[in-house]
């Protein structure tokens, strides 16, 4: 399997999602060494005309996902494991603009990121 779960932007609705997994046990996904599209999330924009219009929307910083003792490939996931846009092997979430044709560095564009707890801490 690629993602376990695939958060899409389809509509250019202005609102807001919470997700909450909890016991959640990820056997596999997406896990290759600069693979750009690796890992568990996806956060897909498929409404955005262009990459500035994406940005300007920023779909995903509505959404908050709370994941509560789950396991990833075999790891316990926790705040500090829990890597966003990192492009490689370790990041377990990544964001994309179909449009863009782009994946978004978290390092660099941390705001067009939804906000993510792991057992209760903010994963930064």
């Amino acid at each position: 399997c690629e993602q376990f779960l695939c958060i899409g932007d389809f509509s250019g609705a202005d609102n807001h999602l919470d997700v909450v997994m909890n016991n959640v046990t990820i056997d596999t996904y997406e896990k290759a060494e600069g693979d750009q599209y690796s890992g568990i999330i996806l956060c897909d924009d498929r409404i955005a005309t262009s990459e500035e219009d994406f940005i300007a929307k920023n779909p995903f910083s509505k959404i908050t996902i709370y994941l509560n003792n789950c396991k990833a490939g075999g790891v316990d996931l926790t705040a500090e494991n829990f890597k966003m846009g990192t492009g490689g092997a370790d990041q377990l979430l990544y964001v994309y603009c179909a449009k863009a044709r782009k994946t978004y560095s978290y390092a660099e564009y941390k705001t067009l990121f939804p906000t993510v707890y792991v057992n209760g801490q903010l994963v930064e």
